[in-house]
């Protein structure tokens, strides 16, 4: 009798098992999960629709981030440049302001801003001062040269000499020396000759006296007399004494 193997009976006559078939279809099934796992999901499709056109957005955004930087730098740029004119202006001015300061040229070059204006400030009003005395000084010389009641009290001294004598102080350090004569008692060499003795001896060592400015002017009236005024000034250590003055250049108009 032949013996019977496994191989050639089966069970299950040539059916595949139940089994067999499960697991195939499970693996089949998974397969077929496994192809839709290569399709993109939906938030997957919506990343990479959105890549291009936020790499687009972000390339506009460094350009016109590039195009205002520009506009920035172009700004400041103008901004520097006005400031540096500007400074440049300012030191132009005080450089001027301090060129008028009496303040020696060396100094000048040292001096600061701010000590520029503290002396500025302090040099107007030393100014001003000085104006007032100088149109006190000039009201006061044409007072003495225009007053009626002086030209006509020095007409009536004249005509018993050939010359009128006036010796007036300004202030402690200045002296005004004025000379009237009738030009029908004196002539032109004459009057030369005097004023020429008069600034001699007002130069000696005795007074002191500098001269600072000298007039001679013509005045028209009943009759024509000269005017001839001497502005002077006593040298420090020095004092004068008007009558004494007058007294002296008197006699020697005689």
């Amino acid at each position: 009798m032949l013996a019977l193997s496994p191989t050639l009976f089966s069970t299950t006559y040539g059916w595949p098992m139940e089994d067999h078939l499960i697991a195939k279809n499970l693996t089949n099934e998974a397969n077929s999960y496994n192809s839709l796992l290569d399709y993109d999901l939906y938030d997957q499709i919506e990343r990479k629709s959105s890549v291009p056109e936020y790499s687009n957005s972000s390339g506009g955004a460094a350009n016109g981030a590039g195009s205002g930087d520009s506009v920035k730098v172009k700004k400041k740029l103008n901004h520097n440049a006005s400031e540096r004119d500007r400074r440049k202006r300012v030191n132009e001015l005080y450089a001027f302001l301090r060129s008028l300061l009496p303040i020696s040229s060396d100094q000048k070059k040292k001096v600061s801003i701010p000590r520029t204006v503290s002396r500025a400030l302090k040099y107007i009003p030393e100014l001003q001062k000085e104006v007032e005395m100088l149109n006190r000084k000039k009201e006061k010389l044409s007072s003495y040269s225009t007053s009626p009641a002086n030209t006509r009290q020095q007409h009536l001294g004249i005509k018993k000499q050939s010359a009128k004598v006036l010796v007036n102080m300004l202030g402690d350090k200045e002296v005004v020396i004025q000379l009237v004569s009738l030009t029908n008692n004196t002539t032109k060499n004459k009057e030369i000759n005097l004023l020429s003795k008069i600034l001699e001896y007002l130069e000696q060592e005795e007074y002191g006296l500098v001269l600072i400015n000298a007039t001679t002017f013509k005045y028209l009236g009943n009759e024509e007399m000269l005017l001839s005024t001497l502005h002077l000034q006593v040298q420090e250590g020095k004092s004068v004494e008007p009558e004494k003055l007058k007294d002296n250049l008197s006699a020697l108009s005689q």
